[in-house]
């Protein structure tokens, strides 16, 4: 199946912290002055975007995107949890979650064959959907119903709000809910019902589906109008054909509030919680926290949000003074860096900057003569003082720090403005924050927001930091406050138990939560709106010619093969290493090597360039990922534009020249051991790997499935030195660039790195076996092995006695044969992907917990898969299985197959498949595997093929590689049919 040793090794350079986005600039010299910043282009770097409105207050964004064949609409309202009162919290997410009701109520039903992700956030209601071309007007039809004339049934309301019902009650009760309501209760106290953890249970629970849908109404009335809501598209469309539609479906809606929409606090300019007597100090203690671990977490509330970013960016930072000063004092006692850690968050206008760590025993980590001298143990609450002071008189950021925290924000946001459809998210999460300037000025605001990061002040920043007192949170084992109690109550820490963490908690704030709940129950009128016909409004034939010229190819003088595909205004390049052989490769005695090797080739590379990053030679902070598969393995990584001249050099210095000492070795090859171990205890994996070593049996393939003998086994630092030594060929590589690039540098940039690589022998291709079906049931032997989430302080004296069970609730896998014509395999796919959605419909109306998923044949590994999760009886799989067959055997043979359920069935294989080209890490992957069968452009072919294909090519291959009673059957041998 598709990437079926997906042992990826992720290396981020720089831990991301939490709210911010990606980057660009121009090429830099590797030898940049000390201390001087990379310069960071400043002018608008978004490409076009359209900013339009409605007669009755709608707002339309619209960035053309000619190079995603998939289109991103996101329709938002400021309806977020900012809006929620003491009464009403938590209807506003169950609002979201039940909107795109409404359209298949009303007969619309695009949201059945197009995904729609509702989300309730801090400062809106989001609703994403990606299209085709062809189902845009569908899908604006559709939000236009949801937002217009919300429709509810009893059934689907009392769904919904048993499901949320649940989640509330399972938070409240959960050491994550508790922590986070204590938190939140403290640092935004004036209105704690406005955050996540806010929502009071008892108070949700109590109404009828009838007392519901009033709540509901209500919200809709105030808040679901046309000047409260804004509409976002990117992807290959025009901005007047999108006004069109946005005329055409929301102009009726002319619904207005007149009244207060009251967010809070925080919209209008304030601070969380601020005040001579507001207590500022607490200590979280319950019996489940660890004793040998103390947590702290400090969140200054009164910075501007850039100033926020640029401290926790200056903060976070490897080698920053305030990591060295926690880590070199052994009262602290932190283990290492990674338990160390800076983020930023906004929300409402306001803006966090939040330190945290875990602290162990004093003197824990210290020298000998350090614990000789210090008899004297502190107490945590004296550890937890420390480290706010040295996190504080760490403010004082050296210029060198500081330039590069300002360089690393600019190049997120920059490189995520590049990116069409996170720019789109970005700014409809900031219309959200604070649109109060309109839209043009509120885009204007956003532009002017680099500049801030730019030119902010190194001193004021500082200044603002040792100024305030900051909101410092302990978490602590209950037991040991007991002991340290004196010294947190001298210090002045209040203590929080699971019994008064919550705001709901305090009596008072109940009674004034059930006087607003009286007002806020009142009926709403809804309306209702014509359908209206549509039609198609693009082609496959466009996007093709669209794009196929920005795909270019070469070879570099060593024969290495060059593609780079052209994505204009993306301000960010992704670099694709291909090394054929993959895990085929390895030897018999060593499985696995390879992903070892290519690990190592990652690490290299990771190394280099954060040596480089030290150094200023670069702006952005590259991601680099590196997987095998069974004939090829992958190492990307994507970057801003400009710095794809040091990525080139860092990637193939590693290769070349790359070192590997027995330490690294030896750390690798345990890694790659333990991933393993994980992988094939997944139950899933254990009937896959079990299926495709029966299917592969007598090919190359058929020992990488095994799962029974040792990986790793005899391989040493002389044996990985060998297979170093074969990888240096250039036989072995190609290349492919996606990106904001032009074709003749990267020419250069490729030919002066990986154009010294030297050629032995010809170079090969890929062979990939043929898997041998017969028609059967194959039943597995499972290794069921289970696990606890308790603490070992909480494990029972004596042994546990396990109680016998004959339920297993397994996994069962059906298995297809592919087509060998690949004009076939796309229509084979995406019949699948259909057959999955439609099981998934009939398992739902047997009111059954079982998912539904599926894996795509690919040039690799030419088979299909269905699986399904935890199976109790196999008999319920199987008959909803062959139930969707037959309706979808059925609407292929009705007449109006062509129009309803072919247009369904292509419109999920182009959602599923070619949104992949929405970023240059999947239409790199796209690329890469099209030249696995020698063509670049193969993913622009397949989708003019799937156009193309009529209902009766679809029926065809349903009925010959798709049939209702699967060739092979795959279940656990304690499944019950």
């Amino acid at each position: 199946m598709k990437k079926i040793f997906a042992l990826r090794l992720v290396v981020f350079f720089i831990s991301a912290f939490a709210s911010l986005q990606k980057s660009q600039g121009q090429a830099v010299s590797m030898t940049p002055p000390p201390y001087k910043a990379v310069s960071v282009p400043l002018e608008n770097n978004m490409g076009t975007l359209h900013i339009m409105s409605l007669t009755n207050g709608l707002t339309i964004f619209v960035k053309e995107d000619t190079n995603s064949a998939v289109i991103r609409t996101e329709f938002v309202c400021k309806a977020g949890m900012s809006s929620q009162s003491a009464s009403n919290a938590g209807f506003f997410k169950l609002y979201a979650n039940l909107f795109p009701q409404t359209s298949i109520a009303l007969g619309t039903n695009v949201f059945k064959s197009v995904k729609v992700t509702p989300s309730c956030n801090a400062d809106s209601a989001t609703y994403t959907a990606d299209c085709t071309p062809g189902d845009l007007e569908d899908v604006i039809k559709a939000f236009s119903q949801c937002a217009m004339q919300p429709l509810f049934s009893d059934e689907e309301i009392q769904y919904e709000y048993d499901k949320l019902k649940k989640e509330v009650d399972d938070y409240a009760t959960s050491t994550t809910g508790f922590i986070n309501s204590a938190i939140d209760g403290r640092v935004f106290s004036q209105e704690p019902w406005k955050q996540d953890s806010g929502i009071y249970p008892a108070l949700f629970s109590k109404y009828s589906p009838q007392e519901v849908r009033t709540v509901l109404m209500d919200i809709a009335k105030r808040y679901y109008t046309p000047d409260n809501s804004a509409i976002f598209i990117t992807g290959n469309i025009s901005a007047q054909s999108v006004y069109n539609l946005a005329l055409k479906y929301f102009s009726l809606w002319s619904s207005y509030y007149e009244g207060d929409r009251k967010r809070s606090p925080a919209s209008q300019g304030l601070s969380p919680s601020s005040g001579k007597d507001a207590k500022k100090k607490f200590v979280l203690t319950d019996p489940s926290f660890s004793k040998d671990l103390t947590q702290i977490v400090i969140q200054y509330t009164s910075l501007p949000m850039t100033h926020a970013d640029i401290a926790a960016a200056a903060f976070n930072s490897a080698g920053s003074a305030f990591k060295k000063g926690e880590l070199a004092s052994p009262v602290v006692s932190i283990r290492s860096k990674d338990y160390l850690n800076a983020a930023s968050a906004q929300r409402s206008s306001s803006s966090r900057l939040i330190l945290q760590a875990l602290l162990e025993k004093p003197y824990l980590f210290a020298s000998a003569a350090d614990k000789k001298a210090n008899k004297e143990v502190p107490s945590p609450a004296d550890q937890c003082e420390l480290f706010a002071a040295i996190a504080k008189n760490s403010a004082s950021f050296s210029e060198e720090e500081f330039i590069t925290a300002q360089n690393s924000i600019l190049a997120k946001y920059l490189k995520l403005t590049g990116d069409s459809v996170e720019c789109m998210k970005l700014l409809a999460d900031w219309w959200a924050l604070d649109s109060s300037m309109g839209s043009e000025g509120f885009y204007e605001r956003f532009l002017n927001l680099m500049r801030d990061i730019k030119y902010a002040e190194r001193k004021q920043i500082a200044d603002e930091i040792k100024k305030e007192e900051p909101y410092t949170f302990v978490l602590l084992n209950s037991e040991v406050y007991q002991k340290s109690k004196a010294a947190f109550d001298q210090k002045g820490y209040t203590h929080i138990t699971t019994q008064n963490a919550s705001w709901y908690s305090d009596e008072l704030e109940i009674q004034k939560a059930l006087q607003m709940e009286q007002k806020q129950l009142r009926k709403a009128e809804r309306q209702m709106s014509a359908g209206i016909e549509v039609s198609p409004l693009n082609t496959a034939e466009y996007f093709f010619y669209k794009n196929a010229p920005l795909i270019q190819t070469s070879k570099l003088a060593n024969g290495i093969p060059l593609t780079v595909k052209t994505t204009a205004d993306s301000r960010t390049a992704l670099l694709s290493i291909a090394i054929s052989g993959g895990e085929c490769a390895s030897p018999e005695k060593e499985r696995l090597l390879r992903t070892v090797m290519v690990n190592s080739f990652a690490r290299n590379i990771q190394t280099l360039l954060s040596q480089q990053k030290q150094k200023n030679a670069f702006v952005g902070i590259p991601e680099i990922l590196a997987w095998t598969q069974q004939r090829v393995s992958y190492i990307t990584i994507e970057c801003l534009s400009c710095d794809l001249p040091a990525v080139f050099k860092a990637a193939s210095d590693a290769v070349i020249f790359g070192e590997m000492d027995a330490v690294t070795a030896d750390s690798l090859v345990h890694e790659q051991k333990a991933q393993w171990a994980s992988t094939i205890i997944g139950l899933g994996n254990q009937l896959n790997f079990n299926a495709l070593k029966y299917l592969y049996r007598g090919t190359p393939y058929e020992r990488l499935y095994d799962t029974e003998t040792e990986v790793l086994k005899e391989t040493s630092l002389s044996s990985i030195t060998n297979a170093y030594t074969h990888l240096l060929n250039a036989t072995l590589y190609s290349l492919v660039v996606v990106g904001d690039v032009k074709f003749n540098e990267i020419e250069k940039y490729a030919e002066s790195s990986f154009g010294i690589l030297k050629s032995i022998g010809e170079r090969t291709k890929a062979n990939f076996p043929k898997a041998e079906f017969k028609n059967k049931t194959r039943k597995v032997q499972l290794r069921h092995l289970y696990a606890t989430d308790k603490t070992p302080e909480m494990a029972p004296n004596g042994v546990p006695i396990l109680v016998p069970t004959k339920d297993f609730f397994d996994p069962v896998l059906y298995y297809f044969q592919c087509p060998e014509e690949k004009k076939q395999r796309v229509l084979f796919n995406a019949l699948l992907i259909e057959l999955s959605a439609r099981t998934q419909e009939f398992l739902k109306a047997q009111k059954s917990d079982i998912k539904c998923s599926y894996t795509l044949a690919t040039p690799s590994v030419q088979v299909g898969m269905l699986k399904a999760d935890a199976v109790l009886h196999t008999n319920s799989f199987y008959g909803a299985y062959k139930k969707a067959f037959n309706a979808l055997k059925n609407d292929l043979s009705a007449e109006s197959g062509m129009e309803g359920c072919v247009r369904a069935i292509k419109a999920k294989w182009i959602s599923d498949e070619l949104s992949k080209t929405q970023t240059n890490s999947g239409t790199a992957e796209l690329i890469q595997q099209g030249l696995l069968e020698g063509n670049a452009t193969e993913y622009l072919s397949n989708y003019v093929e799937l156009e193309k294909a009529t209902d009766k090519m679809f029926l065809e291959i349903l009925e010959r590689y798709l049939p209702e009673d699967p060739i092979f059957k795959v279940f656990s041998v304690d499944s019950k049919k």
